[in-house]
């Protein structure tokens, strides 16, 4: 008697008890419920908990395991959230499939359609330049809460500068270094002009996390510590916008962009209402930084 399928192969399959299955089993630490419905070569994934999911850490997350699983007969995903307790959708959001290994994040609604040139010979500046493949997430924070943590990022290195530059290593490059010097990693949003772009931490997660060539330290949000289970060791008092604050203290094993990593880092844990985290000096300041249009490049200093 043959086995049973595995629920990966169903899900691979296009399952949607299996895939959902293998939702809720992801989503289990994010305290969040997943319903699925497919229709034809869309699946409709409804998220639930006790609060709004987080659409800023749950639309990257899906996407990345969605193309890990490579469901070859499914090419759009629409997810859709909300409170437990609500009949109203939170946020929505479509995930185009490309191919097996490429997908790009679309707006759920969808782009007005470009009016058709009245020119058959002149075809629009537009029409002629290639499409980027870079996905770009929605970012949702105010100016105000930009502001804040672009504040708190310049004031806290010098609470704990002395301890950090004790404790932490150098930066490290991959075993195997790209020949170019160049190691880059793709802009997902900008909050108030700011890029952002996904950090792995601790060799595990991955956060969306701001750039900022001004802040002196780096700065992760209280979701962020509690999801890294970073023990605070200390308080620093920083100056924000509406006075002074104390903030927690702890210690991350590592930082990592596009393999360049350092180590055994001290990182401040921002404000409850924080929803970004903040990458300073204490990761790049022994790179040259260039911001770009759709990417961030780290080069090492000579």
């Amino acid at each position: 008697m043959s086995a049973s399928p595995s629920p990966i192969k169903l899900a691979q399959q296009g399952d949607p008890t299996a895939i959902a299955q293998l939702l809720n089993q992801a989503l289990q630490a994010h305290q969040v419920a997943a319903k699925v419905i497919r229709k034809d070569g869309m699946l409709r994934i409804l998220l639930e908990a006790a609060h709004v999911p987080d659409q800023i850490k749950l639309v990257p997350y899906l996407e990345h395991n969605f193309k890990k699983l490579a469901i070859p007969s499914i090419h759009t995903i629409e997810l859709q959230a909300k409170q437990a307790s609500a009949a109203k959708i939170a946020w929505n959001q479509k995930i185009i499939l490309r191919d097996a290994t490429e997908s790009s994040l679309a707006p759920a609604t969808a782009p007005a359609t470009p009016q058709r040139s009245k020119s058959a010979t002149a075809p629009s500046k537009a029409a002629t330049q290639p499409k980027s493949p870079q996905r770009t997430y929605q970012i949702a924070i105010s100016a105000v809460a930009a502001v804040t943590l672009v504040l708190l990022g310049a004031s806290i290195q010098s609470a704990f500068r002395p301890a950090t530059r004790a404790a932490r290593t150098n930066v490290t490059v991959p075993a195997t270094p790209n020949p170019t010097g160049v190691y880059t990693a793709p802009i997902v949003g900008r909050v108030s002009g700011i890029p952002v772009i996904m950090v792995r931490f601790n060799g595990l997660q991955e956060f969306p996390m701001m750039v900022d060539t001004g802040a002196s330290g780096t700065l992760i949000t209280p979701a962020m510590a509690s999801a890294l289970a970073i023990t605070p060791v200390q308080q620093i008092e920083v100056q924000t916008p509406s006075g002074f604050s104390q903030l927690d203290v702890g210690y991350i094993t590592s930082m990592e962009v596009d393999g360049v990593k350092i180590e055994n880092q001290q990182v401040a844990i921002g404000l409850p209402h924080m929803e970004l985290g903040l990458l300073g000096h204490d990761f790049f300041g022994n790179l040259d930084v260039t911001v770009r249009q759709e990417v961030v490049e780290f080069r090492l200093r000579e």
